[in-house]
């Protein structure tokens, strides 16, 4: 028999996370909540207060299944000063009362856009309140052994047929919906063994993939352009970032979390700060992350992919890549093509895998470690849960330079998955681990 959580929700709103100076802002109860209404702006002539409000509701829900949360008010006013663009905190608390009895306080982080009122249009000047971190949550709790956590899923204006991922309010109006979320086991991974890490590149991913389904992104021209973000776009404006299109783009980010997909053409793209998520999509690119834990994916073509600093996800895609690490603790993936894969320092994670290996019987066309360590705490991850024992080896000097290599094969087939340069089989084969096809860590950039 399926378990099913039963209980009442209830929750309040923090002020925002960095309001201008001139913000007024106001939390104030309503309907028996605490600190449930967050109100802002001074109302210009003839409008009213924009606030949103969060009222709970009782549940009963079983795991991984869409349960309405309770209701959102959100109130557009126009003002003539004192608002605010940006994150704000949501505490939503789970009072379960079975099969389990508690409560647990999920945190949260939604993004207000108020738009500057340019178009006369109500729609076109309707201000969007969207999840700053994808609708996930650090915090969890336990029952029969097993960590479960909430995920806020969206937003549903007819009882749950039709769900949207950001709340659209037109100007000078109230519009209301129920927030939708699901109890689900904790999300693990096997490649990305850091929770909040994993935690951290999961809350980006699933912000940009609500901004691509609101078609919410800044295309540049076909022409190629070279731009520098903090000039270009206001802060959280565009979710799905910067597009660029058949032109060569020149794309320098900011120091907070840049978003740039460069398309079409040889494109540069470089993150600097923040959790940067950069892709250089079509043709020949360089890609580098700069500070911080960075997305990055040179995705087809031959491409030069670098992480710099921080803890990287780093992949080359299709074409024969040069991927990097560089500072920290990395994950590599060659992907498909001769690729070179270099962790540098700190403890990093290579990944190969099992469908890129077919057909694969030339030495020369399969990706290359170029600086395994085991000292270093160095991995190697096998996609499909291959293990050890479904691989064999050959100690060989590959480049003939009189350091011994070592080949990495399918034992049944005799297909190469890979080469690990300077490196002798017996200091390899402690270093691999299992990866399951639902593992998160493999689909970050799908």
């Amino acid at each position: 028999m399926a378990t099913t959580f039963t209980g009442n929700s209830f929750g309040q709103f923090g002020e925002p996370s960095e309001p201008n100076s001139w913000a007024v802002i106001s939390l104030t109860n309503q309907n028996t909540g605490t600190n449930n209404r967050l109100t802002w702006g001074i109302p210009a002539q003839d409008s009213f207060n924009s606030y949103v409000q969060y009222d709970g509701t009782n549940f009963n829900a079983e795991p991984n299944s869409l349960f309405s949360l309770g209701q959102l008010t959100y109130a557009n006013g126009s003002f003539q000063s004192g608002g605010f663009n940006g994150d704000f905190p949501l505490n939503v608390s789970l009072a379960l009362n079975s099969p389990i009895t508690g409560q647990t306080n999920f945190d949260f982080s939604f993004n207000i856009f108020n738009t500057p009122n340019t178009t006369g249009d109500p729609v076109e000047d309707g201000d969007r309140l969207r999840f700053s971190t994808g609708g996930l949550s650090r915090q969890s709790f336990t029952f029969d052994g097993k960590q479960y956590t909430l995920e806020l899923f969206g937003f549903s204006a007819d009882g749950g047929n039709q769900f949207t991922s950001q709340f659209n309010s037109p100007e000078e109006t109230v519009a209301t919906a129920s927030l939708y979320g699901r109890i689900s086991p904790v999300v693990t991974s096997t490649i990305i063994q850091d929770y909040d890490l994993l935690f951290t590149f999961r809350s980006v991913t699933t912000v940009i993939a609500i901004g691509y389904i609101n078609a919410n992104y800044y295309d540049l021209s076909d022409a190629g352009e070279t731009i520098e973000i903090s000039n270009l776009l206001d802060a959280g404006q565009y979710q799905g970032g910067v597009r660029g299109l058949a032109g060569n783009d020149r794309v320098f980010g900011t120091f907070e979390n840049d978003v740039v997909n460069g398309g079409s053409g040889a494109d540069f793209l470089v993150g600097y700060g923040g959790v940067d998520y950069l892709v250089g999509d079509d043709d020949s690119d360089q890609v580098f992350g700069g500070q911080s834990n960075d997305i990055l994916n040179g995705n087809m073509a031959d491409d030069w992919v670098s992480g710099d600093e921080g803890e990287d996800y780093v992949r080359g895609g299709k074409g024969n890549d040069i991927v990097t690490g560089g500072q920290g603790n990395d994950f590599l993936f060659g992907d498909f093509g001769s690729d070179s894969l270099t962790g540098d320092e700190g403890a990093d994670c290579y990944v190969l895998r099992r469908d890129v290996a077919v057909g694969k019987f030339d030495i020369s066309s399969v990706s290359r470690i170029t600086d395994f360590t085991l000292v270093e705490g160095d991995r190697i991850g096998l996609t499909e849960g291959l293990t050890v024992a479904d691989l064999s080896f050959e100690d060989i000097d590959i480049d003939s330079d009189g350091v011994s290599d070592t080949t990495i094969k399918l034992a049944a087939s005799g297909e190469f998955l890979g080469v690990a340069m300077s490196v002798t089989s017996v200091s390899l084969q402690s270093s691999f681990f299992s990866v399951t096809s639902d593992d998160p860590g493999l689909s970050l950039l799908s």
